[in-house]
């Protein structure tokens, strides 16, 4: 009798837990990203770079949706997530991927959306599966690439820092270098630097004072921080 319980039990969770998946992150019990054609091999649409040379320009939320749709399988959710879920930002469309994916689709997204639209990788989460890590790629409204800071809310109040500061810091990095803004959530921005510093240790340095968990709790030394701005250039600050 004590089995037949705790299979019942078992049964009545693992239901309950794909429905919360499907109505609150948009999974639908198969990762998009491991289907496969009928062929076999992967689908034709991941973000491949023949994909988005086809695609032609984004120019509305609703145009958005569509590829959103198309991209991930799912029904774009009508906001993105702050704070692990705990509010929502309902200016946006989003959808989730496997992590390793997200960055990819903004990419390619960001090279067709035309004016007065943003795209980004926002919240992320293991969605129940601890070795698996999805991503929100999301869409919303916006005049230039800060406003993805904007709608992620982004601030780093455990060390003093509004979103004001954090805007104001990355509109100085973008004067000097250029930054393209990849990726964003409550405590984290990703970019990509445009031009690498003359002086990359003083960058670094600035870099450090600005966000030292960017080394404390990222890369683990000034020396790897250096060498990530000469080689790679592209840069994840994270406030914790």
């Amino acid at each position: 009798m004590t089995l037949w319980i705790a299979i019942i039990l078992a049964v009545s969770v693992g239901g309950w837990l794909i429905r919360y998946l499907s109505d609150n992150h948009g999974w639908s019990g198969t990762d998009p990203l491991e289907r496969e054609a009928p062929g076999g091999g992967p689908l034709p649409h991941r973000g491949a770079p023949e994909y988005w040379a086809g695609l032609g320009e984004i120019r509305t939320l609703e145009d958005a949706g569509r590829v959103l749709r198309e991209l991930s399988g799912q029904e774009p959710k009508p906001y993105a997530s702050i704070e692990f879920g705990r509010s929502r930002n309902e200016a946006c469309l989003s959808v989730m991927t496997a992590s390793a994916a997200a960055r990819s689709w903004v990419y390619g997204l960001q090279e067709c959306l035309g004016p007065g639209l943003v795209a980004y990788a926002g919240a992320e989460s293991s969605l129940g599966r601890s070795s698996v890590w999805h991503r929100e790629v999301v869409v919303g409204p916006g005049r230039d690439q800060f406003a993805i800071v904007e709608h992620a809310g982004t601030d780093a109040c455990n060390y003093g820092m509004a979103m004001e500061d954090i805007l104001a810091k990355l509109k100085s990095i973008d004067e000097r270098y250029g930054i393209r803004i990849r990726e964003a959530s409550w405590d984290t921005v990703g970019f990509d630097l445009v031009r690498r510093p003359d002086d990359i240790p003083a960058f670094c340095a600035e870099l450090y004072e600005f966000c030292p968990d960017v080394v404390d709790q990222g890369v683990d030394s000034m020396e790897a921080l250096e060498e990530l701005v000469r080689e790679d250039g592209y840069i994840v600050l994270w406030w914790d």
